[in-house]
C-alpha cells in the first residue's frame, strides 16, 4: 500500500515524456501520506509477480500493461480516507487507442474496496497493429485527492 501511495500520487515530469519514459513520475512524499485510494496487493501476490508466476495484468499493481488491443485489465482500489467518498475517473494521453474505465465513478465507504476495468480498443485506423501507446488513468476524489496510474499499450 505504501508503494501504491507513492506511485499514484506522483507528479508527471516536465515536458510530459509519457509513461514509457517517466513511469509514475516524480514522487511527492507529503501527498502519499493521504492518497485517498490505494491499490492493495497481498505480499504473496507481490512475490508471485516478482518471481514471474503472476502476469502483470493479473497482479493488482498501480500500473497497467496491455499487450495489443482490444483488451481489458481489472484493478481494485480501496478507500483509505476516513469518510465515504465519490471518486470519478478519467483516461487521458492516449493517441492510438481508445481507453475507457468502467465503472467511470465509484462511491466508497472508508475501507471499502471496488474493482474497475480499463478497456483498450484496437489501434485507430492508420496507427498499425504494432502501435505502442501510453497514458494515464486518474481517480479524482470529492476530497480533492488524485491517484494516477500509468497505462502502457504495447505490441
Amino acid at each position: 500500500e505504501v508503494r501504491s501511495a507513492l506511485t499514484t500520487t506522483a507528479l508527471p515530469l516536465d515536458g510530459s515524456p509519457g509513461a514509457l519514459r517517466e513511469g509514475a513520475g516524480r514522487v511527492r512524499a507529503g501527498r502519499a501520506a493521504a492518497p485517498g485510494l490505494v491499490y492493495p496487493l497481498a505480499p504473496a501476490d507481490l512475490r508471485r509477480y516478482l518471481d514471474g508466476d503472476l502476469t502483470p495484468s493479473a497482479a493488482n499493481t498501480a500500473s497497467v500493461l496491455v499487450r495489443g488491443g482490444p483488451a481489458q485489465v481489472t484493478r481494485r482500489v480501496r478507500n483509505v480516507t476516513g469518510e465515504r467518498l465519490y471518486f470519478s475517473s478519467v483516461a487521458e494521453g492516449f493517441s492510438r487507442h481508445g481507453v475507457s474505465v468502467r465503472p467511470a465513478a465509484l462511491r466508497l465507504a472508508p475501507g471499502e474496496t471496488a474493482s474497475f476495468t480499463v478497456r483498450v480498443s484496437a489501434p485507430s485506423p492508420g496507427a498499425g497493429r504494432d502501435a505502442v501507446d501510453d497514458g494515464t488513468v486518474t481517480w479524482r476524489g470529492a476530497d480533492g485527492s488524485r491517484v494516477r496510474i500509468p497505462v502502457v499499450v504495447s505490441r
